[in-house]
């Protein structure tokens, strides 16, 4: 552009030509917000099927409008079977083709995401009871029209409808208690209803009844699930898993830490092997307590390992360093579930200095894909500079116990290497944990 220039008296003396360079900067910021606009899709995508995955679905959860909504939970029926007799392409072909047929029957405005190995979920706003159960019945019935060598797809999906305002996980929730009921049915059928404020599980109590069952003195047991080393796949140790009378070795006690948490009442729930990081530096419950319940039971603590999860966010680490201290005094040892997820900064890891780290089920099933992978060698990575062993958990076929351990990863669980089970069924292990 051109300026005049003018004397002292205002008369004209000439012309300046200013030139700017705008041209190459906006062209710049335009590749850097389209760069910047690219990643963004990458990091809310799933890169198998396309659809969005666990971590976007869960923020526009949580951002749900509010109006009446409805949250579909989808499992693919037979999956491993898939996997282990056809190979992970053929299960990658499959998942790829249940998302495409999925994204066809939800409408422009909902939310289809796959969130695990096998699961999918979907948020459908403004959607009442009626139309829910519809859409969540053509699904299963336009699933069934995929063909893999000669076996149709099958699903099972539990869906939940609430109206404007409810808790958006609690939702969430109630449509994964919906899903179990439709696994345990058959499969390959839908089940759902009406969000409750306090879902009835599968045995017939709400999780509350449940909980105060145990609280006031309810029978519970215990089964123990073996942790096998990968190659050679001797046990070196055993997970207690605590279960109220009437659950049977499978069922999940999630719903009751989920009622524990809400009710204010998880110090009173936590103190055994698994245990909570709130608990463990909760003064109420201190080192001899436990130490008393072991002497008890005529088990040493020089064979006890603790177990708490990241999931759990840590408020004090000076605490809770101070409290682990005690505990290592004794010889009990430490687990760290989930390293990498929730509240387990690195921060929290080297205060906690667990010497057992559990890589998630839900890695361990993608493990052979490229952003899995990579948290699975970071993980490996802190535990070799700790002294650290590895347990993958949720190994269900000898594929992935292989890729596994030629990652480095050395102990597994899952239903494949050892289901839970009274402890007489258990032959002793060699080595290592409790």
């Amino acid at each position: 552009m051109s300026v005049q220039l003018h004397g002292d008296a205002g008369e004209p003396r000439g012309y300046a030509l200013v030139l700017r360079d705008t041209g190459e900067r906006q062209l710049h910021d335009l590749a850097l917000r389209a760069a910047a606009s690219r990643l963004e899709g990458l990091a809310a995508a799933d890169p198998l099927t396309g659809l969005r995955n666990r971590r976007e679905f869960d923020r526009m959860l949580q951002a749900t409008p509010r109006q009446q909504f409805t949250v579909l939970a989808i499992d693919v029926d037979h999956l491993k079977r898939v996997n282990d007799e056809h190979g992970h392409q053929a299960g990658d072909v499959l998942l790829q083709s249940i998302a495409a047929t999925l994204a066809v029957l939800v409408r422009g405005w909902d939310v289809l995401a796959r969130v695990g190995g096998d699961e999918f979920a979907a948020l459908l706003p403004g959607a009442g009871p009626e139309e829910a159960a519809k859409i969540a019945e053509r699904m299963c019935s336009a699933v069934q029209g995929i063909v893999l060598r000669a076996d149709r797809a099958q699903i099972s999906v539990g869906w939940a409808s609430a109206p404007a305002g409810t808790h958006p996980q609690s939702v969430m929730e109630a449509a994964d208690h919906h899903l179990l009921a439709a696994k345990r049915a058959g499969r390959d059928r839908v089940v759902g209803g009406e969000f409750a404020s306090e879902p009835v599980l599968a045995w017939g109590m709400s999780s509350d009844e449940v909980l105060d069952d145990v609280l006031s003195g309810g029978a519970l047991g215990a089964v123990y699930q073996p942790i096998v080393d990968l190659a050679d796949g001797h046990a070196i140790g055993y997970e207690a898993l605590a279960r109220p009378r009437g659950f049977s070795p499978r069922d999940s006690v999630e719903p009751l830490f989920r009622a524990a948490r809400r009710t204010g009442r998880i110090r009173d729930l936590n103190l055994h092997l698994n245990v909570s990081t709130t608990a463990l530096a909760d003064p109420v419950h201190d080192a001899d307590q436990l130490l008393l319940l072991l002497r008890s039971a005529g088990w040493p603590a020089t064979r006890t390992v603790l177990e708490t999860s990241a999931e759990e966010r840590i408020t004090s680490l000076s605490r809770l360093a101070e409290v682990l201290t005690v505990y290592r005094r004794e010889g009990l040892r430490f687990a760290c579930d989930g390293a990498g997820q929730g509240g387990s900064t690195p921060e929290a890891l080297a205060a906690l200095r667990p010497e057992f780290i559990k890589v998630d089920g839900r890695r361990t099933t993608a493990a052979a894909r490229g952003a899995a992978r990579g948290a699975i060698e970071a993980t490996l990575g802190f535990a070799r500079s700790t002294g650290a062993v590895t347990i993958a958990e949720g190994v269900e076929n000898r594929i992935s116990a292989d890729r596994l351990r030629t990652l480095g990863v050395r102990c597994g669980q899952g239903f494949r290497l050892g289901r839970p089970a009274p402890i007489a069924a258990m032959p002793r292990p060699t080595s290592g944990a409790a």
